[in-house]
């Protein structure tokens, strides 16, 4: 109930604010500056991916509390499992909005032209983000085999792909730990099946996402010895506009105007005690349909600036590079276009400014 009320509590305060933001845009622009792009006042409908966890919540926030309807935005979530598919699902026009992270797709699309802008950061890691990212075989930390990074020289890692943000992020433990991925073997699984691999002894540790993660702490299958917050501050997920919907700006302003919302009120319910909210919003959306699912798994944390650290986005390129994985390099900034934000913000901090 408490949870419940400071929803509503902050969706007025959302809702007076954003009225606000409104009006300065308008004025701004000379117009209305919603996604209602028709004659008849409604709602402009656009396609953006899910990948049905816990990332996307800003997201499904944006969509459970009425912030895309409030800009005049039906949303349509189509689902797709691998975020490698983003690029040609952008082109093919599948989808108008991609929100993933940086991963090698991305770079060779970029190489080959990309026309499809990065437009807002939404998730970034951080000292607070606690999410259990390398986990260890449980019997080997309840033995005393595998006590740090270090002990895990000569033994099995689980990464969901090859040159993946997973092993990278793998990788950067094992930096810290004195080792090099020569040091260790790594196999690629799936999520739930590094949870049974885990348990079973076919490997002796793996780099991890949420919900999962959590849950094989919890169930037993494996101890956290790395958060990706240590490994990995600083790394985002982003949003992509298709080239297509570039086209009207309104759509877009729309698009990244709901997101912010979502993301300021996800960012002020981060506490303990506001954890229901945020997990009701979570079942409804995610394939973790009962709340028991979310018990002890950590939430993501969002940048409420919708900004990035492009040097964090650079480094994990430089590894895909020396990987071989991606040929070219791409400089990001070129291929970004935060205009969206950067208007947001301004409106809103004119709304915010005393008279």
């Amino acid at each position: 109930m408490a949870s419940a009320l400071r929803w509503r509590r902050l969706a007025r305060r959302v809702a007076g604010f954003t009225a606000l933001v409104s009006l300065v845009f308008a004025a701004a622009c000379g117009g209305d500056t919603t996604g209602r792009n028709d004659a008849g006042g409604g709602l402009t409908t656009v396609r953006v991916n899910s990948v049905g966890g816990a990332a996307d919540v800003p997201l499904y926030i944006a969509k459970e509390k009425g912030f895309f309807a409030e800009e005049g935005l039906q949303v349509e979530f189509v689902p797709v499992k691998n975020t490698s598919d983003l690029p040609a699902l952008l082109s093919g026009g599948e989808i108008d909005f991609a929100i993933g992270q940086p991963n090698a797709a991305f770079f060779n699309a970029a190489a080959t032209g990309l026309k499809d802008p990065v437009v807002l950061a939404t998730n970034t890691y951080d000292v607070r983000t606690r999410i259990p990212g390398l986990l260890v075989r449980k019997e080997l930390a309840d033995s005393g085999e595998v006590k740090t990074a270090a002990d895990l020289k000569g033994r099995k890692i689980a990464v969901i792909g090859p040159s993946t943000s997973s092993q990278y992020f793998a990788e950067k433990v094992l930096q810290g730990a004195g080792l090099t991925a020569s040091d260790v073997k790594f196999t690629v699984l799936g999520l739930p099946d590094m949870v049974t691999a885990l348990s079973s002894g076919a490997v002796d540790a793996a780099w991890m996402f949420e919900p999962l993660a959590s849950k094989a702490v919890k169930d037993g299958a494996g101890v956290r010895i790395a958060s990706v917050g240590q490994v990995a501050p600083g790394f985002p997920s982003w949003v992509q506009a298709s080239e297509k919907i570039m086209g009207n700006r309104k759509t877009v302003q729309a698009f990244v105007n709901a997101l912010m919302k979502a993301i300021a009120g996800y960012d002020g319910l981060l506490k303990p005690d506001d954890r229901d909210a945020i997990v009701a919003v979570l079942v409804k959306y995610t394939q973790q349909k009962d709340a028991s699912d979310w018990d002890g798994v950590e939430l993501p944390t969002v940048n409420v600036e919708g900004a990035f650290d492009q040097s964090v986005v650079d480094a994990f390129q430089a590894y895909l590079i020396d990987k071989g994985v991606v040929k070219t390099h791409t400089d990001v900034a070129k291929l970004s276009d935060f205009s969206f934000r950067d208007a947001y913000l301004a409106a809103a901090s004119s709304a915010a400014a005393p008279r």
